[in-house]
């Protein structure tokens, strides 16, 4: 990964950009707590920048 994209990444995954896919409401499994939770969940540069609370998150 270039160094631009990996700045686009973290500006994404810091919510100072907007992503380039949001997938609102979706429900992610958190494999170290065992637990469900929903969320948006964040892509930029073709990886998944983050999660934002549901209805918080930007494309």
């Amino acid at each position: 990964m270039d160094k631009k994209k990996l700045q686009n990444l973290i500006a994404a995954s810091a919510r100072r950009k907007s992503a380039d896919l949001c997938i609102t409401n979706a429900h992610i499994l958190d494999v170290f707590n065992k637990e469900w939770f929903g969320a948006d969940l964040l892509i930029s540069e073709g990886h998944i920048a983050g999660f934002a609370p549901p209805g918080e998150g930007k494309a």
